[in-house]
């Protein structure tokens, strides 16, 4: 009888996995297949963009939450906002997508790029003002690899 011997240091275990710099999600109500756009900006700014280039230890990750309601929508409906989880250096962003029926009725092209419009939008109004964070030279960077 043969016993395996298992490297536990080399061997990755469900949640062990290391978070990514960035996180992207979207809350909806029937927005369709277009809702799937944010998988993207998660691939293609995890590849690109460090976060450890902006923040001196201060934000290890950001997750951005797209928003997408219609205006009259009377369901649990969240507004834009920003909030930090210092004790996992966590940085989270809301953002109101307010093109509803534009969203939903969008090309997935055009839907990407609807997000990217609201993305930098939100960076913008909430990200500019965060202490120890460079981000001047972070939204150069994005706006390069989007």
């Amino acid at each position: 009888m043969e016993t395996a011997l298992i490297d536990i240091k080399a061997a990755k275990f469900v949640g062990m996995q290391e978070k990514p710099d960035f996180i992207f999600s979207s809350m909806s109500y029937k927005a369709g297949d277009n809702v799937y756009s944010t998988m993207f900006f998660n691939e293609l700014l995890n590849k690109k963009i460090y976060l450890k280039n902006y923040s001196k230890n201060e934000i290890k990750h950001i997750t951005f939450t797209f928003l997408i309601y219609p205006v009259n929508y009377s369901g649990v409906n969240r507004s834009e906002r920003k909030y930090y989880k210092r004790s996992e250096k966590h940085f989270f962003i809301d953002i109101k997508v307010n093109e509803y029926e534009d969203f939903c009725n969008a090309e997935p092209l055009l839907a990407k790029e609807l997000l990217k419009t609201h993305l930098l939008r939100a960076v913008k109004k909430f990200l500019q003002t965060q202490k120890d964070f460079n981000f001047p030279l972070f939204l150069k960077d994005l706006e390069e690899v989007l």
